[in-house]
């Protein structure tokens, strides 16, 4: 909780917890950092200020953000000096939030008289210092630093206490960017898989709003041909149809009927070919990654795909990806809907007979279907025969 007594000079508590709110954003908007490290600086009264992360291997380093130095200025650090910053092992020895100054958890004399401080700092005006480790991993380190001149005075023990307040919400806000690459990495692997298989398809949270889509879907999402099947007003898709508007949903607002044989909706158009829209429910623990506890509006319900109607999906990662199988049992879907035998499957894969039937039983339970001829219609047009 924010106090009175860590506010620093400059800020006061209002304005303090706007800092932290806007630390926060900035973890979900990467864009936000340039302004959030202008007003910690700010706040700081700091000339300079830079977020960076180091490798503890080796001592290189990566920028990350910065205000109020110089492009060659930070060459010349990231090319030579970090890897002598005397403050580096005494920050990295404390836990990380904890702030150390040029007066406080580090030798003065042995800093003043170092290399790093008489040709670095010294010259650029910036006699004193606080900084900190943010976040620990184990590849590397986030790390941010404050300088400024001599005539502002070190860094007391009020601005310390500030900066470790903020300290905690900055590491948060990093964790939560690092999340969030991780959720598009997810999302680039689903998608990419269907991009290969040149499909349109849309990644979509609760009410149709959509999170992602590949290109294809894009350009029928853009376009403003009323021949398309679908489109977007406000971020939030549209079937063109009404009863199919209403089709899309209830299948979003009712999770067990993406399970059902019959979440397909054909759309005639003035198109030659008819089109088709699948929602396919995304397996576990794909789900989750995608997740990852981010804000309710972004949270992924279903992947919808659309195809003309006679379009085959035989691309071992598409189908990997939306049916849940593993590679292996994908690949041998898709060349039995090639219309491949197990005995030629085996020989082009290098396995033997057994592993493919193998490989075929498991893809066939887990995409719910009880022969090989089922199997190879699911595989074609998506949608999961009726029984009798």
């Amino acid at each position: 909780m924010t106090s009175r007594s860590a506010v620093s000079r400059g800020i006061g508590l209002a304005e303090a917890l706007r800092l932290v709110e806007q630390i926060h954003q900035a973890g979900w908007d990467a864009s936000g950092w340039p302004a959030v490290i202008d007003r910690i600086a700010a706040s700081m009264n700091a000339n300079a200020t830079v977020l960076f992360d180091r490798d503890p291997s080796n001592g290189a380093v990566r920028l990350s953000h910065r205000c109020g130095v110089h492009d060659s200025d930070w060459r010349a650090y990231e090319n030579h000096y970090a890897r002598i910053d005397v403050r580096m092992e005494p920050a990295f020895r404390l836990p990380p939030g904890t702030a150390i100054t040029d007066t406080s958890g580090l030798d003065s004399a042995a800093y003043r008289s170092s290399v790093i401080y008489n040709e670095f700092y010294a010259p650029l005006g910036a006699q004193h210092m606080a900084a900190a480790v943010v976040n620990r991993r184990p590849d590397c380190d986030a790390m941010i630093s404050f300088m400024r001149g001599g005539h502002a005075g070190v860094f007391d023990d009020t601005e310390s206490e500030f900066l470790q307040l903020l300290l905690g919400h900055i590491g948060r806000a990093l964790r939560t960017h690092e999340m969030l690459l991780q959720v598009r990495g997810a999302r680039s692997g689903i998608l990419g898989a269907l991009e290969q298989n040149r499909m349109a398809a849309v990644l979509l949270g609760a009410g149709a709003r959509i999170i992602d889509r590949t290109t294809l879907a894009g350009a029928l999402l853009d376009a403003k041909d009323p021949r398309n099947p679908i489109r977007c007003s406000a971020g939030i898709l549209h079937v063109r149809e009404r009863a199919g508007h209403a089709w899309l949903h209830s299948r979003l607002t009712a999770p067990a009927d993406l399970e059902a044989a019959e979440s397909v909706w054909r759309i005639r158009t003035a198109s030659l070919a008819p089109w088709e829209l699948r929602i396919h429910r995304i397996p576990e623990p794909l789900r989750a990654l995608l997740d990852l506890g981010g804000p309710i509006e972004s949270r992924s319900v279903a992947l919808l795909t659309i195809h003309d109607a006679a379009a085959g999906m035989r691309d071992a990662d598409a189908l990997a990806v939306l049916y849940g199988v593993t590679r292996s049992e994908a690949r041998c879907a898709a060349l039995l809907a090639a219309g491949r035998s197990s005995a030629s499957i085996a020989a082009e894969l290098g396995v033997s007979l057994h592993t493919v039937r193998t490989h075929l039983k498991r893809a066939m339970q887990k995409i719910g279907v009880h022969t090989q001829s089922q199997l190879v219609h699911r595989v074609l047009t998506g949608v999961a025969p009726r029984e009798g």
